[in-house]
């Protein structure tokens, strides 16, 4: 079945998109940076060209990450502070920036990334 293998290796590069983007998602919250909870978001936007909005449940925003070349993320912790992750579904590590409104913030935040990133491989 050689004709599927092109597509079962895009189905995975998806689902590790996914899978990354998820245990970033959970541990950024589990630092009070955005809110999951279930499969519930707070503090959490997506931004896609000059769009902003904020998606109501974690699967549906994975499923509009999978579908973007390209897009920011902005979570924000309960005092107001925001850092954004740039996404791009198609690389190995999903994350290719990170800012923050502060550098507290930023290194919390990088630190988490590359945890995940290393745990995915």
């Amino acid at each position: 079945m050689l004709a599927s293998e092109p597509n079962q290796a895009s189905l995975e590069k998806r689902l590790s998109c996914s899978d990354q983007v998820r245990a970033i998602l959970f541990s950024l919250s589990r630092e009070r940076i955005g809110s999951v909870k279930g499969d519930a978001l707070e503090r959490v936007s997506l931004g896609v060209n000059e769009t902003e909005w904020e998606p109501l449940s974690l699967s549906e925003l994975l499923d509009a990450i999978d579908r973007q070349p390209q897009a920011t993320l902005k979570l924000t912790t309960v005092n107001h502070r925001s850092a954004w992750l740039t996404l791009v579904p198609g690389r190995s590590h999903v994350v290719a920036a990170i800012q923050a409104t502060d550098n507290d913030l930023l290194l919390t935040t990088l630190s988490i990334v590359e945890t995940c990133n290393g745990h995915d491989g």
